[in-house]
């Protein structure tokens, strides 16, 4: 073959090859070209319900594309995160995913229908927040050390209500527990609502709760507040202690952050995590988040993904020490 041959042959296959990889290089670049489905694993109306509507309307005005809520709700939010790994890693297709569902979740089910570190790309921690310790405002106890004297005063008499067994309210209680040496029993419930609702009749003495279903119940008087689970107090309810002020080691924090399919372009994912960093300036957001009892947080996927793994270690350990599976 001659040399012009030779050289027309190799300009023939780059031409080829060039024009294979521009579509994947053509779709990255103008991404996002159309509406992205944000699936949310929890029903409407709950609080990762309403913090993935506030993600999305975010995205949507600094992305200028429309960015549909998907609710995907069953079995612990396992149903929706499947969902989302089973999608394309096109950056049409984004989560909300949440410390119950891929840290806590994957413990209890005994064949998981995701790997939670395998199966998403990590974007960013969006919000976190404490659970509230909250009694029924008929219990003569006022703060966390009067709770646990009287509780040690009649061992198997109080109850605690949580959303459900394995989840990680009953998982806040059962450290609390442990770290206190104290018998109280675990109601487990289907809401946060019917929780509130059987802790304000006095049904049950103690409740742990999801931060953006009690503030404003907590400052109208119709429950006490205790104190938050983690190692300062919340923004939202700056009179109510932390609980390691009562010397409990029992911090358990949720949190709720942005994923995508694995594989998900490294230019896409980064992208979404700086429009979200540059959201959580915005004050109106970061007051919003307040109002909904949460802690605006932020990080790099590599960070967001550590942190998972220091979780799994930490409630994997728990669940196992309790023998908690689901049913």
């Amino acid at each position: 073959m001659s040399s012009l041959s030779r050289r027309s042959l190799l300009l023939t296959s780059a031409s080829a090859l060039f024009a294979l990889c521009m579509p994947v290089t053509q779709a990255q670049s103008t991404w996002p070209s159309k509406p992205i489905r944000l699936v949310v694993p929890f029903v409407p109306g709950g609080g990762a319900d309403l913090l993935g509507r506030l993600l999305a309307n975010t995205l949507s005005h600094s992305l200028g594309q429309t960015i549909v809520v998907e609710n995907r709700a069953g079995a612990a939010g396992t149903i929706g995160m499947a969902h989302l790994a089973a999608a394309a890693p096109d950056g049409y297709t984004l989560g909300v995913g949440l410390s119950t569902t891929q840290v806590i979740s994957p413990h209890i089910y005994a064949k998981p229908p995701y790997d939670a570190r395998k199966d998403f790309a990590p974007i960013v921690e969006f919000a976190t927040s404490p659970f509230v310790l909250a009694v029924t405002t008929s219990l003569p106890v006022h703060n966390v050390a009067e709770l646990i004297e009287l509780a040690r005063r009649q061992p198997g008499k109080l109850s605690f209500g949580s959303t459900g067994e394995g989840g990680s309210t009953h998982l806040a209680g059962e450290l609390l527990k442990k770290a206190a040496k104290v018998d109280i029993v675990h109601v487990p419930y289907k809401g946060s609502a019917q929780i509130v609702g059987d802790l304000i009749a006095g049904h049950i003495e103690i409740g742990f709760l999801d931060t953006s279903a009690v503030v404003p119940l907590i400052k109208s008087g119709k429950i006490r507040a205790l104190a938050v689970t983690s190692n300062k107090r919340l923004t939202g309810l700056p009179d109510v202690p932390a609980i390691t002020e009562a010397r409990l080691p029992v911090e358990a924090v949720g949190w709720t952050a942005l994923f995508a399919p694995a594989g998900t372009p490294k230019t896409i994912v980064d992208r979404l995590n700086a429009e979200v960093a540059k959201a959580l300036q915005d004050p109106a957001i970061r007051q919003r988040l307040i109002e909904l009892g949460q802690e605006p947080a932020g990080g790099t996927p590599q960070q967001l993904a550590e942190k998972i793994d220091r979780e799994d270690r930490k409630w994997g350990a728990l669940i196992n020490e309790l023998g908690i599976k689901a049913n």
